[in-house]
Protein backbone atom coordinates (compact mmCIF):
# COMPACT_ATOMS: atom_id res chain seq x y z
CA UNK A 1 0.00 0.00 0.00
CA UNK A 2 2.68 2.35 0.96
CA UNK A 3 4.43 1.47 -2.36
CA UNK A 4 1.36 2.14 -4.01
CA UNK A 5 0.73 5.94 -2.31
CA UNK A 6 4.47 6.69 -3.43
CA UNK A 7 3.95 5.75 -7.21
CA UNK A 8 0.66 7.55 -7.04
CA UNK A 9 2.42 10.84 -5.00
CA UNK A 10 5.54 10.63 -8.42
CA UNK A 11 2.53 10.55 -10.75
CA UNK A 12 0.92 13.67 -8.99
CA UNK A 13 4.15 15.47 -8.93
CA UNK A 14 4.69 14.51 -12.69
CA UNK A 15 1.42 15.98 -13.80
CA UNK A 16 2.02 19.28 -11.63
CA UNK A 17 5.37 19.78 -12.67
CA UNK A 18 4.52 19.25 -16.49
CA UNK A 19 1.34 21.74 -16.46
CA UNK A 20 3.77 24.40 -14.69
CA UNK A 21 6.36 24.35 -17.84
CA UNK A 22 3.61 24.32 -20.24
CA UNK A 23 2.17 27.23 -18.50
CA UNK A 24 5.34 29.29 -18.26
CA UNK A 25 5.46 28.74 -22.27
CA UNK A 26 2.63 31.18 -23.35
CA UNK A 27 3.43 34.10 -24.54
CA UNK A 28 2.76 37.31 -22.04
CA UNK A 29 4.24 39.87 -24.43
CA UNK A 30 3.55 41.16 -27.66
CA UNK A 31 5.20 42.84 -30.44
CA UNK A 32 5.10 45.92 -32.99
CA UNK A 33 6.00 45.71 -36.47
CA UNK A 34 6.02 48.32 -39.72
CA UNK A 35 6.95 50.21 -42.77
CA UNK A 36 8.66 53.38 -42.97
CA UNK A 37 8.25 54.93 -46.33
CA UNK A 38 8.84 58.34 -48.02
CA UNK A 39 6.48 60.57 -49.79
CA UNK A 40 6.25 58.70 -53.14
CA UNK A 41 5.98 55.23 -51.06
CA UNK A 42 9.24 53.64 -51.68
CA UNK A 43 10.46 52.05 -48.03
CA UNK A 44 13.20 54.02 -46.18
CA UNK A 45 16.30 51.64 -45.01
CA UNK A 46 18.23 53.09 -41.98
CA UNK A 47 15.68 54.67 -40.74
CA UNK A 48 15.75 55.05 -36.41
CA UNK A 49 12.86 53.73 -34.51
CA UNK A 50 12.60 54.08 -31.06
CA UNK A 51 9.62 52.43 -29.67
CA UNK A 52 8.06 53.56 -25.69
CA UNK A 53 5.63 52.55 -23.09
CA UNK A 54 4.26 55.18 -22.09
CA UNK A 55 3.30 54.08 -18.55
CA UNK A 56 6.65 52.86 -17.54
CA UNK A 57 9.19 55.28 -20.17
CA UNK A 58 11.38 51.73 -21.21
CA UNK A 59 12.95 52.41 -24.91
CA UNK A 60 13.50 49.71 -27.46
CA UNK A 61 15.55 51.19 -30.52
CA UNK A 62 16.17 49.51 -33.70
CA UNK A 63 16.57 50.33 -37.05
CA UNK A 64 14.64 49.55 -40.44
CA UNK A 65 16.23 46.92 -42.97
CA UNK A 66 16.66 47.31 -46.83
CA UNK A 67 13.01 46.93 -46.83
CA UNK A 68 12.19 49.86 -44.17
CA UNK A 69 10.94 47.05 -42.59
CA UNK A 70 11.51 47.00 -38.10
CA UNK A 71 9.95 44.66 -35.74
CA UNK A 72 10.56 45.10 -32.00
CA UNK A 73 9.45 41.94 -29.99
CA UNK A 74 8.37 40.80 -26.80
CA UNK A 75 6.98 44.27 -25.65
CA UNK A 76 4.85 44.56 -22.63
CA UNK A 77 1.18 45.13 -22.86
CA UNK A 78 0.19 48.54 -22.77
CA UNK A 79 0.11 51.86 -24.87
CA UNK A 80 3.33 52.88 -26.70
CA UNK A 81 4.96 55.48 -28.60
CA UNK A 82 6.85 54.97 -32.03
CA UNK A 83 9.51 57.87 -33.10
CA UNK A 84 10.69 57.17 -36.16
CA UNK A 85 14.07 59.51 -37.74
CA UNK A 86 16.04 59.60 -40.49
CA UNK A 87 18.57 62.33 -42.10
CA UNK A 88 16.50 64.22 -44.62
CA UNK A 89 13.08 63.90 -43.05
CA UNK A 90 10.78 64.98 -40.61
CA UNK A 91 10.70 62.98 -37.36
CA UNK A 92 7.72 60.87 -37.31
CA UNK A 93 5.74 60.41 -34.05
CA UNK A 94 3.22 57.88 -33.71
CA UNK A 95 0.97 57.57 -30.22
CA UNK A 96 -1.61 55.40 -28.81
CA UNK A 97 -0.18 52.40 -30.12
CA UNK A 98 -2.04 49.46 -28.18
CA UNK A 99 0.29 46.12 -27.28
CA UNK A 100 -1.71 43.39 -26.59
CA UNK A 101 -0.63 40.05 -25.41
CA UNK A 102 0.37 37.42 -28.18
CA UNK A 103 -1.02 39.93 -30.71
CA UNK A 104 1.37 41.07 -33.15
CA UNK A 105 0.77 45.25 -34.08
CA UNK A 106 1.87 47.05 -37.18
CA UNK A 107 2.00 50.36 -38.16
CA UNK A 108 2.91 51.88 -41.78
CA UNK A 109 4.80 55.42 -41.65
CA UNK A 110 5.10 57.63 -44.40
CA UNK A 111 7.76 60.30 -43.36
CA UNK A 112 7.92 63.39 -45.28
CA UNK A 113 11.12 65.47 -46.74
CA UNK A 114 12.03 68.15 -43.95
CA UNK A 115 14.60 68.87 -41.42
CA UNK A 116 14.84 66.06 -38.63
CA UNK A 117 14.31 69.21 -36.25
CA UNK A 118 10.58 69.40 -37.81
CA UNK A 119 8.16 66.71 -36.03
CA UNK A 120 5.53 64.92 -38.11
CA UNK A 121 2.97 63.69 -35.63
CA UNK A 122 -0.56 61.71 -35.91
CA UNK A 123 -3.34 63.66 -35.13
CA UNK A 124 -5.19 62.86 -31.90
CA UNK A 125 -8.11 60.38 -32.54
CA UNK A 126 -6.49 59.28 -35.68
CA UNK A 127 -5.77 55.62 -35.46
CA UNK A 128 -3.25 53.86 -38.31
CA UNK A 129 -4.92 51.09 -39.78
CA UNK A 130 -2.78 48.71 -41.89
CA UNK A 131 -5.24 47.38 -44.84
CA UNK A 132 -3.42 43.46 -43.92
CA UNK A 133 -3.63 43.44 -40.13
CA UNK A 134 -6.95 43.79 -37.50
CA UNK A 135 -4.89 46.01 -34.73
CA UNK A 136 -3.08 48.09 -36.83
CA UNK A 137 -2.20 51.70 -37.40
CA UNK A 138 -2.08 53.83 -41.29
CA UNK A 139 -0.54 56.88 -40.95
CA UNK A 140 -2.88 60.21 -40.71
CA UNK A 141 -0.08 62.76 -40.31
CA UNK A 142 -0.51 66.51 -39.81
CA UNK A 143 2.41 69.39 -38.48
CA UNK A 144 2.90 69.45 -34.82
Amino acid sequence: MKRNSVRLLIVILVIVISATFGYAQVTSTGSLSGTVTDPQGAVVPGASVVVKNVASGQEFTTETNSEGAFNVPSLKEGEYTATITKQGFKQAVVTAIKINVSQPSSITVPLEVGAASETLANTDGYRWYDDYRTTDYRAALCFA
